[in-house]
């Protein structure tokens, strides 16, 4: 079988009025990415590799709230966020009905922030460390709608965006989580793929793609 490649381009746009008891905001967010993968597959084996890179532009007020309407401007920010990944997984059959699947995905993170309510304006940036995500787990397949599986992965928590530069934070937490179950499924409800998925912060529209094998 032949490779298949896969490219999608992506944007959102977001406007956001909040007007609360206390304060009264209003953020405008810009944000673009893309994300390309390769898959191969035979009878017994299956991999995927890619990578996704985003971006992201914040702009963000905070002002007094007067009866529902804007007042003074306590707070204005822009914040910037640049994050890319890259993951790998392979899935092997294996005899008497077993599977194993395996992969981890590699990610990094950026923050810039800027205050500009406040002259000089103040201009800060963090860069985190790193993160792995591994992943491995075996199924048995016990008849053709039960199947019993054992895994166990890494996953981390990204660092909240609007605090990453406005106090020092720690860096994204990290766990190692193990499970062991059975699951009962119909053909229709039983899952088509299973990776690691890249790390996606907020909704994005599919601008362009395009594949090919």
């Amino acid at each position: 079988a032949l490779p298949i490649y896969t490219t999608s381009i992506y944007v959102s746009h977001t406007n956001f009025k909040n007007p609360t008891i206390r304060n009264y905001e209003r953020k405008t967010e810009q944000g673009t990415g893309i994300r390309t993968a390769t898959k191969y597959s035979n009878k017994t084996f299956t991999g995927i590799f890619g990578g996704e890179y985003q971006y992201s532009f914040t702009n963000t007020s905070t002002f007094g709230n007067h009866l529902g309407e804007i007042d003074t401007l306590q707070v204005h920010d822009e914040i910037d966020a640049r994050q890319f990944n890259i993951f790998l997984q392979a899935e092997m059959k294996l005899p008497k009905d077993f599977s194993i699947t395996a992969g981890f995905s590699y990610n990094n993170f950026h923050y810039g922030f800027t205050r500009l309510n406040q002259l000089p304006s103040q201009k800060e940036s963090s860069d985190f460390k790193g993160q792995f995500a591994p992943r491995i787990a075996v199924l048995k397949k016990i008849r053709n709608n039960i199947s019993s599986y054992i895994s166990v992965s890494k996953g981390f928590s990204p660092p909240w965006r609007r605090c990453c530069c406005r106090v020092r934070c720690s860096p994204p937490t990290t766990s190692t989580t193990s499970s062991a179950r059975s699951r009962t499924s119909s053909a229709a409800s039983r899952p088509s793929n299973r990776r690691i998925a890249s790390s996606r912060n907020g909704s994005r529209w599919t601008a362009w793609s395009s594949g090919r094998n």
